[in-house]
């Protein structure tokens, strides 16, 4: 009875009273049979530390787009211990925490409750300062937010609360932002901002230091409240001291680490790096030259990607931080076609493949790490690579990588693009519209890097000509380059297609997007095939190809061809070439096919191999055309597998005699 008596009392309600007061105010459980309520236990106390981030919340209510939330901490609070007579089954009840300079953050995601309605409620009982009670009557500094939810709107709630949990008067509040949404299976979904700071609405716990939280998630059937979520698990709501902790670990007045990657060669580290229409660091900021395929020195940061290979990816990370970097984690991905977008904010736009960490990323200094093995498929591909550490300065996930210093990204063909005896080459891509609604559409081609007398087109109208295209729709227009006939062997035109988004009722630019940026190189050559025999040769087998090569000029054509090797693991074979021969003529508007043999060393490592084809002037390093193949290297019948043979000391041998023959 005297238990009963105290609920009464905390709740500032008298027995003969409460029938009549607006549910909304009740304190947790009233009315329910006290004795099935499970005593709670001070020793299970436990605390968590959300991350910091300054992804801004749109606060509608919504837990998506998913980068909002992506980066806080997730914590299941359902309701697994029948507290005030509820049960919800794990995970059916989701919590996020994240905080920034300004507010906590949180987020709710109530799966049980698919009808919501009046009096819905999440309730959060504070102790600011962590000391596990409540102050005397008259201290006001701590207490209860009450976010409602009622048909007409979301209202917030606030009371004092006193040592020996006496309630003090509800008001209502405007400095906590919270709103409210229905999830992709109705149910109830929505987010929560409450301010760092002084004022008694606000909450007041320093840097460093942690709060003291009891919260709940409540459905009202409009019979009883269900208790879906209950954090900690006990009915102990009246006492801080069963309270769980959240740390602020981070703050304003601290020194913290500042990770980033660069968008373009001139990028610093601001964000953004790219803020169309007005001008900007990077004009094009899909073009990182902290990324790339290669190996971990970076010299040579221009090497091809090749499809259905194992390459090996790096980057360089970054720190513009105070302090030194103590883990970072690399997460590294690519954007799947149609796209022309990167919007790294919905996982179904990128395919991540691997990640890797660094420690120690002195402060102004730089590491680089991996490798990460890429087995991309051929096409063109936006590769990306996303920052995380648990103390940077601005930890968030954006969804477009020029706004945030974390996220970059670099545009690979992943097969090498040259125009050929014809001088010309041609290429489909997508163009999206991204939004919901309806848009107005144009693409725009760059042909600023082009050299000069070269042309690029698209079949479909230029900008600033615009086109409608429904939601979310794609259509499929074809990018042409063209070289003089006459053009220098070996040079390269780069051009960029960029899309706009205009708003179809006014006109409105909505959105100047990334896009893509192609280097096409000139070359006589054209190298119609180059073809394995067999995708998979034995060790001690024989590699056998196919080459047909086309003269479309009409003057004859002398050059160099040569053959690189790279090995499973991702590296290039260390004595490559492995054959090469100079001053290969074709004549005149001719042609060639030839046959070649490659045999394979009996200590060859059992994997994947990508042989490499390349048709210019050696001497110079120029090259006209690169193509390639993947094949694989089996166990030999013999069994000799290669073991103890490391992959530099193998002896690639060709034979000059059939190649000289045969060209």
């Amino acid at each position: 009875m005297a238990l009963t008596l105290a609920l009464c009392l905390v709740g500032g309600l008298s027995a003969l009273c409460q029938a009549s007061v607006h549910p909304a105010f009740l304190p947790p459980g009233a009315g329910k049979a006290l004795e099935v309520y499970a005593p709670g236990n001070p020793a299970m106390r436990e605390s968590i530390e959300p991350p910091e981030g300054r992804t801004p919340l749109l606060f509608d209510g919504r837990i998506c787009p998913t980068d909002l939330w992506d980066e806080a901490l997730d914590q299941d609070v359902s309701n697994t211990e029948h507290i005030f007579g509820t049960w919800a089954p794990p995970w059916s009840v989701t919590m996020w925490v994240k905080y920034d300079d300004h507010f906590i953050y949180f987020a709710f995601d109530n799966l049980n409750d698919l009808e919501p309605g009046d009096y819905d409620q999440v309730g959060l009982y504070i102790d600011d300062n962590g000391d596990g009670q409540f102050p005397p009557m008259g201290d006001d500094s701590e207490g209860v937010y009450w976010i409602s939810f009622f048909t007409s709107g979301v209202q917030v709630y606030r009371a004092p609360m006193y040592e020996g949990g006496v309630q003090g008067q509800v008001e209502e509040i405007q400095n906590v932002r919270a709103d409210i949404c229905t999830g992709e299976s109705g149910q109830l979904q929505c987010e929560i901002g409450i301010p760092w700071g002084d004022d008694l609405e606000d909450l007041n716990t320093s840097v460093g230091e942690e709060f003291g939280c009891w919260l709940y998630v409540m459905h009202y059937d409009g019979l009883e409240e269900l208790y879906h979520g209950v954090w900690p698990a006990t009915e102990m709501w009246w006492d801080p001291g069963y309270y769980n902790g959240v740390l602020r670990s981070f703050g304003p007045s601290l020194p913290k680490p500042d990770v980033w990657l660069k968008d373009c060669t001139a990028d610093t580290g601001a964000e953004p790096s790219w803020n169309p229409p007005a001008c900007s660091l990077c004009p094009w900021p899909w073009s990182s030259p902290d990324i790339w395929v290669g190996d971990s020195t970076g010299t040579n940061r221009g090497k091809s990607a090749y499809a259905n290979y194992n390459n090996k990816v790096y980057c360089e990370v970054r720190n513009r931080g105070t302090v030194a970097a103590a883990q970072v984690t690399a997460t590294f991905g690519y954007t799947k076609d149609p796209d022309i977008h990167l919007q790294t904010c919905n996982d179904t736009c990128v395919t991540w493949f691997g990640s890797t960490t660094v420690t120690n990323v002195a402060a102004n200094g730089s590491k680089i790490a991996g490798p990460v093995t890429w087995n991309p498929p051929s096409g063109h591909w936006c590769l990306v690579v996303y920052l995380d550490t648990a103390t940077n300065l601005d930890k968030h996930f954006s969804c477009w990588p020029w706004s945030d210093n974390n996220v970059a990204a670099r545009n690979y063909w992943v097969t090498t693009k040259d125009t050929g005896g014809r001088g010309q080459w041609e290429q489909e891509f997508l163009v999206g519209n991204s939004m919901c609604t309806e848009g107005m559409v144009s693409v725009e081609v760059d042909r600023s890097e082009l050299p000069e007398g070269w042309e690029a087109s698209i079949d479909v109208p230029e900008h600033p000509a615009r086109f409608q295209m429904a939601p979310e729709g794609v259509i499929t227009p074809t990018l042409h380059v063209t070289s003089p006939p006459d053009e220098e062997p070996g040079t390269i035109g780069y051009v960029t297609v960029i899309e706009y988004i205009y708003n179809s009722c006014n006109g409105a630019l909505v959105d100047q997007t990334g896009g893509f940026t192609v280097g096409v190189t000139a070359s006589p050559i054209d190298v119609s095939q180059f073809e394995a025999d067999e995708a998979v040769v034995p060790q001690s087998g024989t590699l056998g190809f196919t080459i047909s090569a086309q003269n479309e000029t009409p003057q004859a054509q002398t050059f160099d061809v040569w053959f690189d090797v790279g090995l499973p693991n991702g590296n290039e074979y260390a004595r490559n070439p492995v054959m090469s021969f100079d001053s290969i003529t074709i004549g005149p508007s001719a042609s060639k096919t030839v046959h070649l043999t490659q045999e394979i060393p009996g200590g060859a490592p059992v994997g994947r191999y990508v042989y490499i084809l390349k048709i210019g002037d050696r001497e110079t390093d120029t090259v006209w055309n690169e193509e390639y193949f993947t094949f694989d290297v089996t166990p030999s019948v013999l069994g000799m597998g290669g073991v103890g043979l490391g992959p530099e000391t193998l002896d690639w041998a060709m034979s000059g005699s059939t190649i000289r023959a045969a060209w």
